[in-house]
């Protein structure tokens, strides 16, 4: 099962973060750098609340035309939709 976040603009991963969910397990990075789309790869059987995100020693920054670099804004659902 996939998991998107859309934050209010592109951003460009680094690394692999992660989304820690209320059972303990982990949604694992899987792809959008560089988009507003970025996509998790939920475990069989996980539950379905995130309780934080860990950015597994990487970071998600903001990709700006301009060349301030800034963290992205990012807001989590408390409830994944299954898609």
């Amino acid at each position: 099962m996939k998991f998107v976040v859309k934050p209010p603009s592109n951003t460009t991963v680094k690394g692999k973060p992660q989304l820690k969910l209320s059972d303990g397990t982990f949604a694992h990075y899987a792809s959008g750098s560089g988009t507003d789309t970025l996509t998790f790869d939920l475990p069989k059987g996980a539950a379905n609340e995130v309780a934080s995100m860990d950015l597994n020693g990487g970071a998600i920054i903001a990709s700006e035309t301009d060349a301030t670099m800034r963290l992205a804004q990012l807001t989590l659902p408390v409830k994944i939709a299954e898609k």
